[in-house]
């Protein structure tokens, strides 16, 4: 079961439950209050969703996309959650009291979806999901994103759709334009980056009453095909701009739209391939947006050449973050939930949590010592590669004991 986190200012600390080398171990983890918007919104602490008393995490190399539908129908929110692994999307399903039963695969045609071009290329890439209607005929659609699949000769991040059919999905399909064509994000882009990765999400982002595309990229920028009513968009796309040019995060972009400010329109939210989430609020009119410049929301991670050890250590969301927002407490206040990549060490097969602990705090430890002495590889590529004969020695003596394995964690952050 997942909980608010509590409103006191600084640190607070929470107990929770957290498989650790395949056993269950009790932790208490200080969790950094996050600074919020410019309006003195505050945000909470992040909290790992938990499924069954243990933090739910996908399948390695991790790269959860998280949302909350109602798939089942029955007016309470699921979670659903995309992956990187085959493609898969899964759904949790919710008793509206804030606890979740175990995953269960999203099927269409009685067969669990796979996402075409999401795990046959090796990259940081998980795939995206959102409900929504797509053609207007009352049942939900399941719109995704992929990072890069060959049709008609070229390289895209297609979007598929899985429309509604009974009380399923049909199989994925992509998703063309008005002129017949899949839509693509690089008919309107000068970099090929923003051919790739995909993460649309739908939003009337001018009022006309019709559902547009947003979509983020491997570029890091956002591109808006119109909505023209009843599934049809229009084939060219355009680039969601500011007053500076084109609104862009570092990388790998993955748009999410709420009115965050409570002014009556539609803000802009976007995780990024480097971690942290990113508000650009709407400063014009629900008919007529105009985005500001980003604000952040939720920091990166610092960076470190060290994993944390155990997920007890893990504070807030990694990188190649994916947002939903929308109100979850019932306080009148968008909340965050966010998908992440996270990198930890764990202990290897046989080995007891102390001695693992204790092993890698001397790692770390030694590594650092021998940081102190890297020299130059330019001015003496001898020293240099003994240097590194050093650190691998230490590495191996440090992989007996420690293994580093690759998840993804999904995270709820509440405003306060």
């Amino acid at each position: 079961m997942t909980k608010l986190p509590p409103s006191t200012p600084g640190l607070s600390r929470t107990s929770v439950a957290f498989p650790m080398g395949g056993r269950p171990v009790a932790a208490t983890v200080a969790l950094s209050i996050f600074a919020g918007s410019a309006w003195g919104l505050d945000l909470g602490a992040p909290t790992p969703v938990q499924v069954k008393g243990k933090v739910l995490q996908v399948e390695a190399p991790g790269l959860a996309s998280p949302g909350w539908f109602d798939v089942t129908g029955d007016g309470k929110p699921d979670l659903v959650v995309g992956q990187h692994a085959n493609g898969a999307v899964f759904v949790y399903s919710s008793n509206g009291k804030g606890e979740l039963a175990k995953a269960r695969p999203v099927k269409a045609k009685k067969k669990p979806v796979r996402i075409p071009g999401v795990c046959e290329v090796p990259a940081d890439f998980g795939a995206s999901v959102h409900l929504t209607d797509l053609d207007g005929d009352g049942r939900p659609d399941l719109l995704c994103g992929s990072n890069m699949d060959v049709a008609g000769g070229t390289i895209q991040g297609h979007m598929y759709a899985l429309m509604g059919k009974g009380k399923g999905f049909d199989k994925p399909k992509i998703l063309q334009g008005n002129a017949g064509r899949p839509l693509a994000m690089g008919a309107g882009a000068a970099n090929p980056l923003a051919n790739t990765a995909s993460v649309p999400t739908t939003v009337d982002i001018d009022g006309d009453g019709h559902l547009d595309i947003v979509s983020g990229n491997t570029e890091g920028t956002f591109y808006l095909f119109k909505g023209l009513g009843k599934g049809s968009f229009e084939q060219q796309p355009s680039a969601l701009k500011g007053s500076d040019g084109p609104l862009k995060v570092m990388m790998n972009s993955s748009p999410a739209f709420v009115d965050w400010d409570g002014d009556g329109d539609q803000d802009l939210l976007s995780g990024s391939g480097l971690g942290g989430v990113y508000l650009f609020a709407n400063t014009g009119t629900l008919e007529a947006p105009l985005f500001a410049e980003s604000v952040t929301l939720v920091e990166m991670p610092a960076f470190s050449l060290m994993p944390p050890m155990g997920l007890p250590k893990v504070l807030g969301p990694g990188v190649h973050t994916r947002v939903w927002a929308g109100d979850r407490n019932g306080d009148g206040k968008p909340d965050l939930l966010v998908g992440d990549k996270t990198t930890l060490a764990i202990p290897a097969r046989g080995v007891s949590d102390e001695r693992a602990t204790e092993a890698y705090q001397a790692f770390t430890a030694a590594l650092a010592d021998l940081a102190k002495s890297a020299p130059n590889s330019a001015v003496d590529p001898n020293a240099a590669t003994k240097w590194m004969a050093k650190v691998k020695a230490l590495e191996k003596t440090r992989d007996k004991v420690v293994r580093k394995v690759e998840t993804g964690l999904v995270w709820e952050i509440f405003q306060q």
